[in-house]
């Protein structure tokens, strides 16, 4: 999938045990998984995830190899307390740290965790909602779940999630010197 669909940036929120199978790469590594190889290009230890560049082709050599940014871990397990502010937000702004200089289009992003709606759901409304608030724009994180509700159901199911995205962007506001004005 990410070969086909030129991903450049995938964000696995995985819970302790799995991240531990994937920060278990080691630099310079080959891995196949059945036709796809992928190449560990870097590994970057951060405190509370994994960031890693790698190199991605399948094995027919017929697509182009696709260099990837892989952030892994943040250790955030499906029913208890996500990650601070600070450190989900150091890992959003990952999400372009390998990417080329002025892309032609923004680069697609797959985002994933177990039930592929809970924390993924949180991800994706919180880089949205961050993106608007860099770019002062109006900030309603109430449509923005209810937007990506619209595609997909039960995403930000719960009033904990609620409550922890609007903590992140009142976090966020506070490091960009910006006010609450357009958050709402």
């Amino acid at each position: 999938m990410v070969i086909q669909c030129n991903t450049l940036t995938v964000f696995e929120l995985e819970e302790p045990s799995k991240a531990e199978k994937v920060s278990s790469l080691v630099e310079n590594e080959r891995v196949m998984f059945g036709d796809v190889s992928i190449d560990v290009m870097s590994i970057q230890y951060r405190e509370g995830y994994t960031l890693q560049k790698l190199s991605i082709q399948h094995a027919s050599g017929l697509a182009q190899t696709v260099i990837v940014t892989h952030i892994c871990g943040l250790n955030w397990k499906e029913d208890q307390n996500p990650p601070k502010p600070a450190t989900l937000l150091d890992a959003i702004d990952s999400i372009d740290i390998f990417m080329p200089e002025n892309p032609p289009r923004r680069p697609k992003l797959l985002v994933h965790c177990r039930s592929g709606c809970t924390r993924s759901g949180m991800l994706i409304v919180l880089i949205n909602c961050i993106e608007r608030l860099r770019s002062k724009e109006r900030i309603d994180i109430f449509r923005a779940v209810e937007d990506l509700r619209s595609l997909k159901s039960n995403m930000v199911n719960s009033q904990i999630m609620y409550k922890y995205i609007y903590d992140v962007m009142k976090f966020c506001a506070s490091i960009f010197n910006s006010t609450y004005a357009n958050l709402r």
